[in-house]
C-alpha cells in the first residue's frame, strides 16, 4: 500500500546534461487533487543551477495526468519565456502537446487579467483632493443655479405654468406624508435605540466611578462642592462625557460608506 501511494504521489526531479540541457522528470498522477509541484518551485532550482540552454520533459515514470499537468507545463513555458530558455514539448504525451499548441494559438487578451495595484498615500491624497474640488464645484454650481431661478421668480420672469406648481406642491405635500411619517418613525427608532445604548454605556461608567470609591444608593452629598467626595464625583462625570464622546465617534464610523467617510 505505501509503495503504491508513493508511484501515485506527483514528483519531479532535475537531470543537467552536459550540453547544459536541463530535463524535468515527471513521475506519478499529475492529477488535480492532489499536491502537485508549483512552478515557482522550478525557478529557484533554474536559477541556483548554471547556465541553461533549453528545458525538456522526461514523462516514463508518470502514471497519469489532467489539466493539473496542464497548468503546471504553462507556467513552466512562461518561465522558460521569461528566463530566456527554449521549452521543447515533444517528449510529452500527444494529447498534453496538443492542449498545449491550442492553448498557445489563442493569446490572452490584454486587460482580462486583473492587476493588484497598490497605490501610495500621494495618490490617495491627491485623488481625494481632486474628488473633493469637483464635488465643491458642482455644490457651487447648484447653489447658484438656485439662487438665479429663484431671483427671476421674486422679480416675476420666472416662466412655469401654474398647474404644475400645485402638481409640485401636492407631491410634496398631502402625497408625500405617508412615506415621510414612515421614515421618520423608522428614524426615531434607530436613534432611540442608539441613545439607549450610549445612556447604557454612559451611566455604568458613573456608576463605576462613584461604587469603586465608596458612594453609597441616596448619598447626594458627594454632589456638593464643599465636600471631600466632590473630586470623585467630577471624575464620574467625566466618564460619563468619555463614554458619549467614544458613543458618537462610533456612530460616525458606522455611517460610513464605500464613497462617503467619516
Amino acid at each position: 500500500m505505501a509503495s503504491d501511494k508513493a508511484l501515485q504521489k506527483a514528483d519531479l526531479s532535475l537531470l543537467r546534461l552536459a550540453d547544459g540541457t536541463l530535463t524535468v522528470r515527471l513521475s506519478g498522477e499529475w492529477k488535480l487533487g492532489k499536491q502537485l509541484p508549483q512552478g515557482e518551485e522550478l525557478r529557484g532550482k533554474i536559477e541556483s543551477a548554471e547556465t541553461v540552454s533549453r528545458l525538456t520533459f522526461d514523462t516514463q515514470a508518470m502514471t497519469g495526468w489532467d489539466s493539473g499537468l496542464i497548468t503546471f507545463l504553462m507556467d513552466i513555458i512562461d518561465l522558460g519565456s521569461e528566463m530566456h530558455i527554449p521549452v521543447e514539448k515533444d517528449r510529452l504525451p500527444a494529447g498534453v502537446q496538443r492542449i498545449l499548441t491550442l492553448a498557445s494559438a489563442v493569446p490572452e487578451r490584454k486587460g482580462v487579467r486583473r492587476k493588484a495595484t497598490k497605490t501610495s498615500f500621494v495618490d490617495r491624497v491627491g485623488e481625494s483632493s481632486i474628488a473633493f474640488w469637483r464635488s465643491s464645484l458642482e455644490m457651487v454650481g447648484f447653489i447658484g443655479e438656485a439662487s438665479v431661478a429663484f431671483m427671476r421668480l421674486l422679480v416675476g420672469k420666472a416662466q412655469f405654468r401654474p398647474s404644475d406648481l400645485l402638481l409640485t406642491m401636492q407631491e410634496c405635500g398631502a402625497q408625500a406624508l405617508p412615506i415621510v411619517s414612515l421614515i421618520s418613525i423608522l428614524v426615531g427608532i434607530i436613534l432611540a435605540f442608539i441613545g439607549a445604548i450610549q445612556s447604557i454605556f454612559a451611566v455604568t461608567g458613573f456608576l463605576y466611578v462613584l461604587l469603586s470609591h465608596g458612594w453609597t444608593w441616596g448619598d447626594g452629598t458627594w454632589m456638593n462642592p464643599a465636600s471631600p467626595h466632590f473630586a470623585v464625583y467630577r471624575e464620574a462625570l467625566t466618564m460619563t462625557q468619555a463614554a458619549i464622546v467614544a458613543g458618537q465617534v462610533a456612530n460616525g464610523f458606522g455611517c460610513r460608506t464605500e464613497r462617503e467617510s467619516v
